[in-house]
């Protein structure tokens, strides 16, 4: 990946489970997002430094961290805060199949 971070991006394909659960998979991206954005598996015991993600067609920048597994301490498959995952697929008109990035 080349340029300023903010202009670096990863290409996520969406299925059908993605749509039905409002989250999108965030598996094999781990290396592309900072270590200290990766909080503990619950928020009461601890986020990690928050993420800005500017979504297109969204009002405001979303700030979530990602969260990591109880048990293993690996990075969960998504990112904590979802509710705007929803509006973001119904505002495009995603499918499963389409790709975002």
């Amino acid at each position: 990946m080349s340029g300023r971070v903010g202009h670096r991006k990863r290409l996520i394909c969406v299925n059908a489970a993605n749509l039905r659960a409002n989250h999108l998979y965030l598996t094999g991206h781990a290396d592309f997002f900072p270590a200290d954005c990766y909080g503990a598996s619950s928020e009461n015991r601890g986020t990690g430094k928050p993420l800005r993600l500017d979504v297109l067609g969204l009002s405001a920048p979303v700030y979530t961290d990602i969260p990591t597994e109880a048990k293993s301490g690996k990075p969960r498959r998504f990112f904590r805060k979802r509710a705007w995952v929803g509006e973001f697929f119904a505002k495009h008109g995603i499918k499963p199949g389409d790709t975002i990035a």
